[in-house]
C-alpha cells in the first residue's frame, strides 16, 4: 500500500517521505523526552497518536495498510540538553498539503 501512494505521489508531484514514525498513547507527554533519544537511534523520524490503530485493525482484518502523516507542529529535539519543544507550522501550507493528500488517498481508494 505504502510503495503505491510514494509511486501515485511521484507522479503527481507531491513531495512525499517514507520513513519510521512512533504511535504514542500521550503526545504532549512529559516523560516522552526520555524516550526521544532511543526512538532516534531506531530511525523515527515522526510521533503521532492514531496511526497504530489503523494498523491494528488492518491486521485484525488481514488487510494491507497506509497512513499520510500531514505534519502541523513539529517536535524539535535538542541532543544537548535532552530536551525537546514544538514548532507550529504555517496554516496555508498545512492546508495545501491535506488537500494534495486527500485526493491521493481517494484516488488510490477509487483505483483499488
Amino acid at each position: 500500500a505504502t510503495s503505491k501512494l510514494h509511486l501515485a505521489a511521484r507522479k503527481k508531484r507531491i513531495p512525499i517521505t517514507a520513513t519510521a514514525i512512533a504511535s504514542v498513547e500521550s503526545y504532549y507527554n512529559h516523560h516522552l523526552d526520555a524516550n526521544i533519544q532511543s526512538l532516534l537511534h531506531h530511525g523515527v523520524q515522526a510521533i503521532d497518536m492514531e496511526t497504530s490503530t489503523i494498523f491494528d485493525i488492518a491486521a485484525h482484518y488481514h488487510k494491507t495498510a497506509a497512513a499520510l502523516l500531514n505534519p502541523y507542529d513539529v517536535l524539535e529535539y535538542n541532543q544537548a540538553k535532552s530536551s525537546s519543544s514544538h514548532r507550529v507550522l504555517p496554516a496555508a501550507a498545512y492546508r495545501h498539503r491535506m488537500k494534495s493528500m486527500i485526493e491521493l488517498a481517494l484516488n488510490q481508494i477509487v483505483s483499488n
